[in-house]
């Protein structure tokens, strides 16, 4: 037997090494853009058919769903430097529809008694309230646009791999 070695030169290889190393550089905005997209989509996928309210449209009034993702007051967008990014409700009540409620007492803090202002209805000092059901309306949303964030996230990938094949010569 020869004691032979063989060599392999790969043409753009070292260009190659080079674009890796600058990796995070090159994916950290694309990932962020991907982040983003993401969240628009979970945005605009909060409709009245998807959040499934039970009382009808004229006597809400549309805070948790206008709130939703809402710039400044529900929505924090990702950077290249920090690959997370959040989405919520700014509706301080939104806990309380998604997880619903146990029964409860309410008790007059200020008032005398607890009413109805629209209908002059009086319920009095206490009132025992049922709770509420849970309308879990997160796994909705995230359901909503699953094919269309998996879709974004792909892009972002052959984005990223473009971007490095462009970097070398390996065209």
């Amino acid at each position: 037997m020869s004691n032979q070695g063989y060599s392999i030169q790969i043409q753009g290889l070292a260009d190659l090494q080079r674009a890796f190393k600058e990796y995070p550089k090159i994916a950290a905005p694309r990932v962020a853009n991907a982040i983003n997209k993401a969240l628009a989509i979970l945005q605009k996928s909060a409709t009245d058919d998807v959040l499934q309210f039970k009382s009808p449209r004229g006597l809400r009034t549309g805070y948790l769903q206008a709130s939703w993702g809402m710039p400044g007051i529900g929505l924090e967008l990702a950077t290249p430097i920090k690959l997370a990014g959040r989405i919520w409700s700014n509706a301080r009540y939104a806990l309380f529809v998604h997880e619903g409620t146990s029964p409860h007492v309410i008790t007059v803090v200020r008032k005398r008694v607890l009413a109805n202002k629209k209908t002059g209805q009086i319920f009095g000092r206490r009132v025992m309230l049922p709770g509420s059901k849970p309308n879990r309306f997160l796994p909705r949303i995230i359901e909503r646009g699953e094919g269309e964030i998996t879709q974004s996230f792909r892009q972002a990938l052959q984005n990223i791999m473009g971007d490095i094949a462009a970097r070398t010569n390996l065209r």
